[in-house]
């Protein structure tokens, strides 16, 4: 099944979904081959399977040496690489168009007859735990990795999609071949082309790969829901000697398959995605208690993406910068958001969405996340139309319905000793529990 509108064309093969996004303006073709589900797909307790295969595949072929390869590949001035994430896993690509049949040459190897080697397995272990010891040097990453952890639970989306470090070494080379066979052998994947490219071209590259007519499956990825807090909860990642608190408050909202999707995204950017918004203005202009101050609500997301609020206080300021987000929270949940800032962030919106998909491959993603949810990829072009339509009080209502104070989950990068007294003074209704930094972080003794 073929269906082109507005300069994306999307084709329907039974191994294969090929999505081709024109742009003859320079001879240079993109390409992603995604597999959904991401680090999801990895087994219980073999955290970061799927990253370790995808990089494992770029290190040597059955015919070359990690050497020879890169070498081949630096030669024709292309690149591939490979990115996973806790939804989606993609390799991609860049190439002159002159080039693009040898740069598929070496992808085909790299999909079908990697080396995938004993030695590099070991090797890219340790650089792969090397980089997670090194977590706890940055507060923001530190805050990031505690922040998934609380969110989530026991869900698998807690795990980091590198790997947690007890799990990456217990992770053998025979569960890396088993990944490699079951995702790129036997898996379907989405594939989305920008540039110097046809449809049929972009189908004759996939084709240099595997066969389309060969029927394949999307792997199946967890279903189980991620568990909702019934009570505000405070982490407390204790870190010695801080000044500054790296500080994340919010709770789950909705995934982009919602219908509310739109206004709760809508309503983040007037509530704080600007340097005019009420949250960026009231901490960061108002009272200067922290430079960045913002939300972030993740709306492609096939799972339920949290709002979330990111600020960095002083910690002698904490205490008063949490109780400032916690009260402009409820009043955001109460529907008090101001019908001036809906707008202020509608033509904001307005403004800046068309230069977020200005080219062919700034569409590439965004084309692949709507495929996920269901949506036709063209979908990136009515999304203005959508946002102007919605009216400020439809905002207000899906705030309130979806947002609930009663429900936040807090997580700081601080000194245990210097903020718990406070925080239980003045949060008296959360639970707080304290946490070591270096918490699954180390290597094991």
């Amino acid at each position: 099944m073929t269906e082109t509108t507005n300069g994306i064309c999307r084709e329907d093969f039974a191994g294969a979904t090929i999505i081709t996004i024109e742009d003859a303006s320079l001879p240079v073709v993109r390409w992603v081959a995604a597999a959904p589900g991401g680090s999801s797909l990895d087994p219980a307790g073999k955290s970061g399977a799927l990253s370790m295969t995808m990089d494992l595949m770029l290190r040597g072929t059955q015919h070359k040496s990690r050497e020879v390869f890169s070498s081949h590949l630096e030669g024709l001035g292309s690149s591939l690489s490979a990115l996973g994430g806790n939804e989606l896993a993609m390799l991609r690509g860049l190439s002159l168009k002159r080039n693009l049949g040898e740069t598929l040459g070496l992808m085909r190897e790299v999909m079908l007859e990697p080396e995938l080697s004993e030695q590099e397995f070991e090797i890219l272990r340790e650089e792969t735990i090397d980089d997670i010891v090194s977590i706890p040097d940055d507060d923001g990453s530190l805050c990031g990795v505690f922040w998934r952890r609380a969110l989530y639970g026991e869900h698998p989306l807690s795990r980091m999609p590198s790997g947690e470090i007890g799990e990456l070494l217990n992770l053998t080379l025979d569960d890396v071949k088993a990944m490699h066979q079951k995702v790129f052998e036997e898996g379907r994947l989405l594939w989305v082309f920008s540039g110097d490219i046809t449809p049929a071209e972009a189908r004759e590259a996939v084709e240099s790969i595997y066969s389309t007519d060969t029927p394949r499956e999307y792997l199946q990825t967890p279903t189980e829901p991620v568990a909702s807090r019934q009570a505000p909860h405070i982490v407390v990642i204790d870190k010695p000697d801080r000044v500054q608190v790296q500080l994340r408050v919010g709770h789950m909202a909705v995934s982009g398959e919602h219908e509310d999707v739109d206004p709760l995204w809508l309503g983040s950017t007037a509530f704080g995605g600007t340097f005019t918004s009420p949250l960026t203005h009231e901490v960061r202009e108002v009272r200067g208690w922290s430079y960045f101050a913002a939300t972030e609500f993740r709306r492609q997301r096939r799972t339920p993406s949290p709002m979330v609020m990111h600020t960095a206080p002083a910690q002698e300021d904490l205490v008063d910068c949490l109780k400032l987000e916690w009260e402009l929270f409820t009043g955001l949940a109460d529907g008090q958001l101001a019908h001036k800032d809906i707008e202020r962030a509608r033509q904001y919106i307005l403004g800046r969405y068309p230069l977020s998909i200005a080219t062919a491959s700034d569409r590439m993603v965004p084309a692949l996340y709507l495929e996920l949810l269901g949506k036709p990829a063209h979908d990136i072009y009515a999304l203005p139309r959508r946002i102007e339509k919605l009216e400020a009080k439809v905002v207000s209502e899906a705030m309130n319905k979806h947002l609930d104070p009663a429900k936040l989950l807090v997580v700081m990068v601080a000194t245990a000793k210097d903020v718990v007294d406070g925080l239980r003074a003045e949060f008296a209704d959360a639970t707080i529990e304290v946490r070591d930094y270096r918490e699954g972080l180390t290597r094991p003794s």
